[in-house]
């Protein structure tokens, strides 16, 4: 039987954050030096006043939306367990604070289709914290999510929150919507969130540079409870990176090009983020790229089945690999076999639809079964490990992949109807079934008012027949061998993380699972 890796999980994760703290011990002064040189023209800007914080109390009768923790509170008796998380078991806590600031005074709002945001205007928004009990735990890694639509999905926590947990990182879900705030005020908890305001859709970009600016500070949440003081044991230990999918990418990737990340920097002109990851939002043209930041850009199969227009803008976006530290560090993906969204995103098994009362019954109601294998969460978690290396130890991340097109632009596919390119996960050429995205909007219309737009960005599995399966594979053993050895090279290449490996392959062998039936197990 063919084997990952040769040491347990514990021991591998152990023997990985022992390699970086040397390795950021070694070559922290010489990669401080070398941001010091690309940076010797930046202009320091003055520190900004910083946000208030203040902890919002959990009592079994108040608790945050979207939150993953269930014990405790009686209204989540019968809440969705699929994206609950046992915190407790992980060493883990969850906290929730209002946050209240004034929008930068030298820069106005000129988001498109939003008034510009006047100098000095307040706001009080909320972030949700996810963190190690013990301090002393801290990976130095913070993960900052905007949450930038009413739903309050947090679709970076969704598919990588074990790779989080495992690594003892900090996640920070940052609530930076006016239609978010009138949400959680109005149809949630109006006791619990009554300070909430947000004016304007334009203070999003405020409210998450002052959220960096807070969890970097003595004086924010994470310095009083001594994170801080645990980073800065090894110099450099500290990295701050922000991601979002769709709605939350594309004002990430806004973010960037209205050169927000450059007027947001600390005193000695470093950035306040570190890297990004900007999923399924393809702007117009090649998004900028801070000199001083890494940026991954993530696009799914949706983002090439729209009209022409919209796949020809996708196109012009990609920008080829840059691995210079200080002048250029980017990646593209094209991911094939997903779509923008799987089985763990749909309504029915979001904790915060259900505590709004916009999700009832067990599915989503579109008219195909939501795919289950065909999920970004494997490659997200990789993603996550990549950037978080290349940041640190200068550790390049696999070669950026990209969709082979047809002249029209279409994307080109096999004799199975899977797409030809991209960074591809192991049922993309160990095939069992045919992903095939979700080309209308077939959700009934009593559902909550996201739930239509979320079935037209799914795709579902149409199983192979068992002709088809056989004439591929002698039975479920030889296909089980074969992933096996896709999944080796997915691990080696860096594209998929050993632990997911490992229980993907236990999973498997043992028979077990929707992966069984696409595969003529069961």
């Amino acid at each position: 039987m063919k084997t990952i890796r040769p040491c347990f999980a514990l021991a591998a994760l152990l023997c990985r954050r022992l390699f970086l703290v040397a390795i950021v011990a070694i070559s922290g002064t010489i990669s401080v030096r070398a941001e010091e040189s690309a940076q010797s023209t930046v202009q320091e800007p003055s520190v900004p006043n910083l946000p208030k914080w203040t902890l919002i109390a959990r009592t079994g009768k108040s608790v945050p939306l979207g939150t993953v923790v269930l014990g405790d509170a009686p209204s989540l008796r019968r809440a969705p367990t699929e994206n609950a998380v046992r915190l407790d078991e992980y060493g883990y806590a969850e906290d929730e604070y209002f946050i209240s600031g004034t929008s930068n005074p030298n820069a106005a709002g000129d988001r498109p289709n939003v008034g510009a945001t006047r100098p000095n205007t307040a706001y009080t928004t909320r972030i949700v914290v996810r963190r190690p009990v013990d301090p002393s735990r801290f990976s130095g890694t913070v993960q900052l999510e905007p949450v930038g639509d009413r739903t309050e999905a947090v679709t970076s926590w969704t598919w990588a929150w074990p790779y989080f947990v495992s690594n003892h990182d900090i996640w920070v879900g940052i609530t930076v919507s006016k239609d978010s705030v009138e949400t959680l005020r109005s149809k949630f908890d109006p006791t619990r969130y009554a300070p909430l305001e947000i004016s304007d859709e334009g203070l999003s970009w405020d409210i998450l540079s002052q959220v960096a600016w807070l969890v970097r500070s003595p004086d924010g949440p994470l310095g009083k409870e001594g994170y801080l003081d645990q980073a800065a044991v090894v110099p450099g230990l500290l990295r701050v990176y922000a991601s979002g999918w769709s709605s939350a990418g594309c004002m990430l990737a806004e973010f960037l090009d209205k050169g927000r990340d450059q007027q947001a920097r600390r005193p000695d002109g470093r950035p306040l983020i570190d890297g990004y990851i900007v999923g399924t939002c393809p702007v117009s043209g090649p998004v900028a790229i801070p000199h001083d930041a890494a940026v991954i850009q993530v696009m799914s199969e949706s983002e090439y089945s729209g009209a022409p227009v919209s796949r020809d803008a996708v196109i012009a976006a990609r920008r080829p690999d840059g691995n210079k530290a200080g002048e250029h560090r980017y990646r593209w993906y094209d991911v094939a076999g997903v779509a923008d969204a799987g089985y763990l995103d749909q309504p029915a098994l979001s904790l915060a639809a259900y505590q709004i009362g916009w999700s009832q019954g067990p599915g989503a109601d579109c008219a195909k079964p939501i795919g289950r294998v065909s999920t970004m969460n494997d490659t997200a978690r990789a993603l996550f490990r990549n950037l978080d290396e290349w940041v640190r130890i200068g550790r390049y991340p696999p070669h950026g992949a990209v969709f082979q097109l047809d002249e029209d632009h279409t994307v080109k596919r096999d004799q199975y109807g899977n797409v030809l390119g991209g960074l591809r996960p192991y049922w993309v050429d160990v095939p069992s079934f045919r992903l095939v995205l979700a080309a209308v909007d077939t959700a009934r219309q009593d559902k909550w008012p996201e739930a239509s737009a979320f079935c037209a960005h799914i795709g579902y599995e149409e199983a192979f027949s068992g002709d088809q399966f056989s004439k591929l594979y002698k039975n479920h053993d030889d296909y089980v061998e074969k992933v096996t050895d896709a999944v080796i090279l997915l691990v080696n290449g860096r594209y998929m993380l050993a632990a997911d490996a490992d229980a993907l392959l236990a999973a498997l062998r043992g028979n077990k699972g929707r992966q069984a039936v696409l595969t003529g197990g069961g």
